[in-house]
């Protein structure tokens, strides 16, 4: 019975130590199991290429270039954060700190908020126009673009100045209306006009910076006009009388379209001479360019224009559909207004409205007729 007892003992005992050896080595086997999958797969993995990084950013960048043009036509410039067009340029200088187009959108954006900052100034909104100075300040100072900092300060001038002149007008108005001030009355009234005349030259100073910036064409000056004008009378003149009879005074206030003398054209239907002053049609038919040549607003061919070619009773609407296309660089046609018919007979593709007295005598242009009226 003893013996019987003693190996059993012996059997518990050796298998107390097996139980202890197999929790022993199972942890022991898993931690060498996990390091050399470890060490494998880093000895396996290569890090990436310099193409590949490359390629990788560039997409990064086309994408943010998308979003950011985006963010620009729905006027999502500096705000909401993250959602807007100075993010997604500030991310793409990121990984490519010299991107032209990046630099170039930011330029962009810093010529809109100069060019806001002027309108809102116009119309006096003091804290939107220095919001907007504000902004066009920040772009500038956070990138590398090139602008021009005197902007910047002509800019911030002409707010200080609209914001004295506001002050003061404001000032003035409650002196001049204030019972006890009545004697101070008419040297109020000197000063507002002063004021008001500063206001308006600054005003004025305003609308040439924005003509500016849309890149808009110069008006001509009534000077070389009226030097056009004697010139042509000059030339007429001196002209071969027996080319030209003598036009009776009504002759002389029938309107009529002239072209250049070497045009062959001799005749155009209403509908194509609506296509020509429409912008519809902008060559003739020997592949010559056309120059449209307007009349001066509110004379007698003006009126004719508006009511036979673009069939409106108001002039207004015509001077509108013109100013829209110089003002959105849409207007691919040179369009000049003059009453001369020297600005005619100096170009091929040239065509004007004019009365019949201004070409009376003249061989350097020729009367055209039109079908249809």
């Amino acid at each position: 019975m003893s013996n019987f007892n003693s190996s059993q003992w012996l059997g518990f005992v050796s298998k107390q130590r097996f139980y202890l050896f197999v929790i022993l080595i199972i942890p022991l086997l898993a931690f060498f199991y996990l390091a050399y999958g470890v060490a494998y797969a880093d000895l396996t993995t290569q890090p990436p290429s310099r193409l590949q990084v490359e390629q990788t950013n560039q997409k990064k960048i086309e994408s943010l270039l998308i979003k950011a043009r985006m963010a620009i036509s729905e006027n999502r410039f500096m705000v909401p954060k993250k959602y807007n067009s100075v993010y997604y340029l500030s991310q793409i200088l990121i990984l490519s700190p010299d991107n032209k187009q990046a630099l170039s959108t930011l330029t962009e954006v810093f010529d809109t908020y100069t060019g806001l900052a002027y309108i809102e100034l116009d119309k006096k909104n003091i804290k939107l126009a220095q919001r907007y100075h504000k902004n066009a300040k920040k772009i500038a100072h956070q990138f590398t673009i090139k602008t021009d900092q005197q902007v910047l300060v002509d800019l911030q001038e002409a707010i200080t100045k609209r914001q004295v002149g506001l002050h003061q007008l404001s000032e003035a108005n409650k002196l001049l209306f204030s019972d006890k001030k009545i004697k101070q009355k008419k040297q109020l009234m000197n000063e507002l006009a002063d004021l008001q005349r500063e206001i308006s030259v600054s005003q004025s100073m305003m609308n040439q910076y924005r003509e500016e910036i849309k890149s808009n064409n110069k008006a001509i000056s009534l000077a070389s006009k009226a030097e056009e004008s004697t010139q042509v009378k000059s030339e007429q003149t001196t002209t071969d009388v027996s080319k030209s009879p003598a036009l009776s005074p009504a002759e002389r206030e029938r309107i009529v379209v002239i072209i250049n003398k070497d045009n062959k054209i001799t005749s155009l239907t209403i509908k194509e001479l609506k296509a020509l002053y429409k912008e519809q049609k902008r060559t003739w038919s020997n592949g010559e360019a056309v120059t449209l040549y307007l009349p001066l607003p509110n004379s007698d061919a003006f009126v004719w224009l508006t009511r036979h070619v673009f069939l409106k009773k108001s002039a207004t609407s015509v001077m509108q559909f013109y100013m829209k296309g110089l003002n959105s660089n849409k207007l691919k046609i040179p369009v000049t207004p003059s009453n001369s018919v020297l600005d005619v007979s100096r170009k091929k593709g040239a065509i004007a409205i004019v009365k019949a007295g201004e070409v009376e005598r003249s061989d350097t242009v020729k009367i055209i007729s039109i079908n249809g009226i």
